[in-house]
């Protein structure tokens, strides 16, 4: 699966004895220069680098073997709610995002689980910039006198 990073949820310090996790949102490609978000976490052990530290760059497409667990699918409002009623914590946003408003989206993603060992490799990526917005086809009509 390639995936381009598109914000930190959330992440658990480093464990000295344990697996830790971080929790994306990313994109998937999906076709052809098509891409869709999902949620991706992603767990490693003392000794493994986080993901996050790897390219947190939307330039950078990361290839990872992940399957699919509907069991933890969320809103982004609930990956980034918190213990405390009505507290969230801001999405830490990757470097090059194309994009930066995703905290009003209220539909679920499908969640990615992976870990460090199925990382398969990263590749520097830059997406293209916009191009210009097309010329007016219609032309102001002359006066007639």
């Amino acid at each position: 699966m390639r995936v381009r990073l598109v914000a930190l949820a959330s992440t658990l310090p480093r464990s000295s004895f344990g697996s830790s996790y971080e929790v994306f949102v990313a994109e998937t490609e999906v076709g052809h220069e098509e891409w869709s978000l999902i949620k991706l976490v992603f767990t490693f052990l003392p000794y493994q680098p986080r993901l996050s530290e790897s390219g947190f760059d939307y330039s950078v497409v990361h290839q990872v073997s992940a399957w699919r667990d509907p069991e933890c699918d969320d809103t982004v409002a609930q990956l980034t709610a918190r213990s405390l009623p009505n507290r969230h914590a801001p999405l830490i946003y990757s470097r090059n995002v194309p994009r930066e408003d995703l905290d009003r989206r209220h539909i679920p993603l499908p969640c990615y689980q992976t870990n460090a060992d199925d990382y398969i490799k990263s590749s520097f990526e830059p997406i293209a910039p916009p191009s210009n917005p097309p010329q007016p086809a219609l032309k102001a009509r002359p006066t007639l006198r």
